[in-house]
């Protein structure tokens, strides 16, 4: 996924963004990145909440990843820019317990399999997001078929961008606003 940006020269936006951003340069001792991080950080809360409605679970789904997604604001001071973020939060453990059903290759016969262990989401959202080719899983002395990509986090950026670039816009006056009230 593309991260949302905001630079003093361009963003990730249309033209009426780039016109807010040109308030922001024009506005004399402002610093930007107290006007930039606030709208961004609005357009990813909604980028946030249509990620977790468009939330694919799977067949063994536990919910984790529509639990743990979280945005992120960055402020890089060396090239002015506010890049935003939306992905899942590292360190965010749970006990998930996996049931499994699956036919032993040799024998014929149909086999339980459970399997409890603590996750951490940050680790396998790619593999949703993206696609897992097939492999050999040796717990379970079976060939994993491998599965396709459900990229809700592309599909949302997709679907909210426009919405997320009218947050940005219209946040941007009143900050700017605000921001001079405080000099």
């Amino acid at each position: 996924m593309t991260p949302i940006y905001a630079n003093l020269d361009k963003t990730s936006f249309g033209e009426a963004a780039t016109e807010a951003l040109r308030q922001v340069h024009d506005a004399i001792g402002l610093m930007p990145e107290r006007v930039l991080k606030p709208a961004v950080k609005a357009g990813l809360l909604i980028l946030k909440k249509a990620a977790k409605a468009n939330d694919w679970k799977g067949k063994y789904g536990t919910g984790l990843l529509k639990l743990s997604l979280t945005e992120k604001v960055v402020y890089k001071a060396a090239t002015k820019t506010v890049t935003g973020m939306v992905g899942a939060k590292r360190g965010m453990k749970r006990a998930v317990t996996i049931e499994i059903k699956y036919t032993d290759k040799r024998t014929g016969r149909v086999r339980n399999f459970t399997l409890q262990r603590f996750e951490d989401p940050a680790k396998y959202l790619h593999l949703v997001e993206h696609d897992v080719k097939p492999h050999f899983q040796p717990l379970l002395n079976i060939m994993h078929p491998g599965t396709r990509g459900k990229g809700f986090l592309g599909d949302a950026m997709d679907l909210t961008m426009k919405a997320v670039e009218a947050r940005f816009v219209e946040l941007i006056p009143p900050l700017i606003r605000q921001q001079q009230l405080k000099n």
